[in-house]
């Protein structure tokens, strides 16, 4: 009899962090690299190079900054969703983040 247990070994989740704000960036990418079955593919300062990176690396999660420059994250997240629905058949997954209570 084997007492091992069962393991499977599956393909962490790739995940695109998107916020203009270096800092909040960097501190989740952070919590992400603690967790063994997650990976950041990619990071974007801006809603078009988030797109572009979405294009490019096709992840699985994708978190956005809800206020970004050059494209917000609706605009940003529908652009990604429309690109990888015509060539991909795999879910999109997005969530939009702020950290911003309107003060300035």
């Amino acid at each position: 009899m084997n007492n091992k247990p069962i393991t499977h070994k599956t393909s962490p989740i790739r995940i695109l962090i998107a916020d203009d704000h270096y800092v909040v960036r960097m501190g989740l990418i952070a919590m992400v690299n603690l967790e063994p079955d997650m990976e950041v593919v990619a990071e974007a300062t801006h809603g078009n190079q988030a797109c572009a990176l979405f294009k490019r690396w096709k992840p699985d999660l994708t978190l956005l900054d809800v206020r970004m420059p050059v494209k917000n994250r609706k605009t940003a997240g529908r652009r990604s969703r429309g690109r990888r629905r015509r060539g991909d058949t795999t879910r999109d997954h997005s969530f939009g983040l702020t950290f911003d209570w309107g003060v300035e």
